[in-house]
């Protein structure tokens, strides 16, 4: 069977292109932090601060369990780079979320029942750098209603620990000068947030070198009437 000159490049661009899409698979490094404890605020933002991985760099996705105690509150979740000597993200987000919806679940366990948030940032950080993947409540946020994240043990994760905006004030701040200007406090004892996470490695540019060539080919060709 002949393939036209286009369904060639097609096909064949289809194929590099699958090999280079970061995705989540086995041998990537991955962790997961079992939820143990309730940790409540009234608004605000919390964060985990993250290592990236030296070679699987590319933060592909990352869970949370959030919940509120009154009815239902909006939120994102953020990724911002880390200044662990003055405990400040510094610069622009990374990554902003679509809003969502926290949902009531006074009254679960332990404490909360929590809805599980996955996100697909598909951001490629620094390797060894330190980064915030915070949740912050989006204004206007009653101040007598809590967005509140699921704890996990102590020491359970080495790459970083939980913070908190303005000690569980309830700031409902959600922009990056307000989360940048802090205070974000060390929950202390080393507690880390609940969540799992998926860093993959960054894609090649070869490729899609090739990609680009196969194209650039396949018109020339098409405009001489030649075929595969």
């Amino acid at each position: 069977m002949r393939l036209s000159t286009g369904s060639a490049a097609v096909v064949l661009s289809f194929i590099l292109l699958s090999a280079v899409i970061p995705s989540a698979s086995a041998g990537d490094i991955s962790y997961d932090l079992p939820l143990n404890e309730s940790i409540a605020g009234g608004g605000g933002a919390f964060g985990q601060v993250l290592t990236a991985p030296n070679v699987d760099n590319v933060l592909y996705d990352f869970t949370i369990p959030v919940a509120t105690n009154h009815t239902t509150d909006p939120f994102t979740l953020q990724v911002y780079a880390w200044n662990g000597s003055t405990s400040t993200v510094t610069g622009s987000p990374l990554y902003v979320s679509p809003t969502q919806t926290a949902l009531y679940g006074f009254g679960g366990g332990p404490e909360y029942a929590f809805t599980n948030f996955t996100f697909t940032p598909n951001i490629a950080l620094s390797p060894g750098g330190q980064y915030m993947a915070l949740v912050s409540a989006t204004p206007p946020f009653p101040t007598n209603e809590e967005l509140v994240v699921g704890g996990s043990l102590p020491g359970t994760y080495t790459g970083g620990v939980f913070y908190v905006l303005g000690s569980f004030n309830p700031l409902g701040v959600n922009d990056a000068p307000s989360l940048a200007a802090g205070p974000w406090g060390n929950a202390g004892n080393g507690t880390d947030l609940a969540f799992s996470a998926d860093f993959v490695p960054e894609p090649s540019g070869l490729p899609l070198l090739i990609i680009v060539a196969i194209s650039i080919l396949a018109r020339r060709r098409m405009a001489g009437g030649g075929s595969f």
